[in-house]
């Protein structure tokens, strides 16, 4: 069960962080674009950092039978690592987009000028 749905297990584990990260970078923006690409981009790189430890975690667990072997369940998640990387980028900039675009929607992201 848990190898159908891998790749939406990562993504939405790295959107999660990735929201979390974009929502703080969102409310300090100036301008409403800025504050919603800020939020996606420093998503995205929380994304790459959760994103892989969180796969190879789920590999082991998916393969974590009495019938497979250590060394098995290891490699299989070391091979699936290089698509966390992907996927948890991915989820991570599109969590931390629609934080962004929430936050802006909602008027966090507008600060008065000090001039």
């Amino acid at each position: 069960m848990i190898e159908a749905y891998w790749y939406i297990w990562v993504m939405c584990f790295s959107a999660l962080w990735g929201a979390i990260a974009g929502r703080v970078f969102a409310v300090e923006g100036q301008r409403p674009l800025g504050a919603i690409l800020a939020a996606g981009y420093c998503g995205g790189g929380t994304g790459l950092l959760s994103g892989p430890p969180f796969a190879l975690l789920l590999t082991q667990i998916a393969k974590w039978t009495p019938a497979a072997t250590v060394t098995e369940g290891l490699f299989a998640a070391l091979d699936d690592f290089g698509a966390g990387l992907v996927w948890g980028a991915m989820g991570g900039a599109g969590g931390g987009l629609a934080a962004g675009i929430v936050v802006v929607l909602l008027g966090g992201g507008r600060r008065a000028s000090l001039k």
